[in-house]
């Protein structure tokens, strides 16, 4: 089939971005790229003539899964369709989730002449995956593990309530809105994991360390108020809650955070910031010194 007839009708028409490749993989490259829609560019930010002998991968960064990379690379070099979800990135590096559907368009030889890849944005749909099962966390912490939580009023009374979502083995957090500007005042929905540990604000930051990695080891569900420091040096007050699940077959750290800044009684009244849970609803431990509250009143200036 004629590369003209397959683009006439694609590249004003389609309101789905779309990438065509050759066929046949260039050896230590793979497939590169031949032509894009306007849709494509007027998304990602790549001209044709930026992408033109490059491959797709040039989307791909830090966030993108290997494992789905792997698939869809498996996929083209056998010469058949292939469907995923996978985190890209435009040409200003900003993220965004990718549903990339590519058809091969088979030729004479019985070969593929090229391979059609059409692309929609679903980052709007994985922020509401993401906020639903943080409601579904938030029941579960209601309903099976009520000491763990100390009172409804203290979400309620948050100036912003967060969800957010990591991946193990991944170093990406994956933020809703809302948990971005708590934790960055922007708006940037993926965080690396090390900035996080970095901006905790508390003479007890290696405790609190050690409460993340011994629960990630562990897989324990845990709650915990931290002293935090944004970039732009807004100091906050977080208030933690984190469990483990399987989502789409991977073990992810999933919570919900809640900035409880302004309700400083809960830091004046709290000897203890950090509690795990060992089971069913009425079991409970405490695992941070108890000097924390008090580290964290010295942080915001507060008087105990």
């Amino acid at each position: 089939m004629d590369l003209k007839e397959i683009t006439s009708s694609l590249y004003d028409h389609m309101t789905d971005a779309v990438l065509i490749t050759e066929g046949k993989p260039v050896k230590g490259q793979g497939h590169r790229i031949i032509w894009c829609n306007k849709a494509f560019s007027d998304h990602s930010g790549y001209l044709l003539s930026d992408i033109v002998g490059q491959t797709p991968s040039l989307l791909q960064g830090v966030g993108s899964s290997r494992e789905a990379r792997k698939r869809m690379r498996d996929a083209l070099f056998s010469g058949l369709h292939v469907r995923e979800e996978i985190l890209n990135y435009t040409k200003s590096g900003t993220p965004f989730w990718n549903e990339v559907d590519i058809v091969p368009v088979i030729g004479a030889s019985g070969a593929p002449d090229f391979f059609v890849s059409v692309q929609r944005d679903i980052t709007d749909r994985k922020r509401r995956e993401l906020e639903i099962r943080a409601l579904r966390l938030c029941a579960d912490f209601a309903s099976d593990r009520a000491p763990f939580v100390e009172t409804a009023a203290t979400v309620l009374s948050a100036t912003q309530v967060g969800v957010w979502q990591l991946e193990l083995g991944n170093s990406l957090v994956r933020c809703d809105r809302r948990a971005a500007e708590i934790l960055t005042g922007t708006d940037s929905v993926h965080i690396h994991i090390d900035d996080l540990l970095h901006n905790l604000q508390s003479d007890d930051k290696e405790a609190i360390r050690n409460l993340f990695l011994s629960a990630m080891e562990e897989r324990a569900p845990f709650c915990t108020v931290v002293g935090y420091q944004r970039p732009d040096g807004n100091k906050r007050v977080l208030r933690l809650w984190v469990d483990f699940l399987l989502i789409d077959g991977r073990q992810t750290m999933m919570g919900v955070l809640a900035d409880v800044t302004s309700g400083s009684q809960l830091i004046r009244s709290s000897g203890s910031t950090a509690e795990r849970t060992t089971g069913g609803a009425g079991q409970g431990e405490t695992s941070a010194p108890n000097r924390l509250g008090r580290s964290l009143a010295g942080f915001l200036g507060l008087s105990r």
